[in-house]
């Protein structure tokens, strides 16, 4: 992945995680929202990864505010 992509990948992880909040605060059903806030800690580990990577290109994360 290059940097560009990279940088894409992380705002729509960022987009994909607000999604998902307003989802579990929508839902009432126990197991329904453990299932959400399952995928929403893969989201974040995931944007971590994500985060980790840009740096490791040389990104500056402050540079993601755009």
């Amino acid at each position: 992945m290059n940097f560009e992509e990279l940088k894409q990948a992380i705002k729509d992880t960022k987009f994909q995680i607000n999604v998902l909040k307003a989802e579990v605060e929508g839902v009432s059903a126990p197991r329904n929202k453990k299932k959400l806030e399952h995928r929403l800690l893969n989201l974040r580990v995931l944007q971590l990864w994500q985060m980790e990577q840009y740096e490791n290109l040389g990104g500056n994360l402050i540079d993601l505010n755009d």
